[in-house]
């Protein structure tokens, strides 16, 4: 997906790529590092969303409860 960083957006709507840690060999069928890449905390707040945010825009972001402190981080980082 391309995203004009010329514009700013008024709604964010993301689904950061969390990096789910396996417990089990059972878990690593359903994690979701099979289906896509994904990433760090630090990696998704480093994202630039700022610049393409609009001064009063609303994020809405998916998050599962193991990540909820860290959806905090990134949306102070964002």
């Amino acid at each position: 997906m391309d995203i004009d960083i010329t514009k700013k957006y008024k709604v964010i709507y993301a689904d950061p790529p969390w990096y789910f840690k396996s417990y089990s060999k059972k878990g690593e069928g359903r994690n979701a590092t099979k289906h896509y890449e994904c990433a760090g905390v630090d990696w998704i707040t480093s994202l630039p969303i700022k610049s393409i945010a609009d001064e009063h825009s609303t994020l809405i972001m998916w998050v599962t409860d193991p990540f909820l402190q860290e959806a905090f981080k990134v949306i102070e980082g964002w």
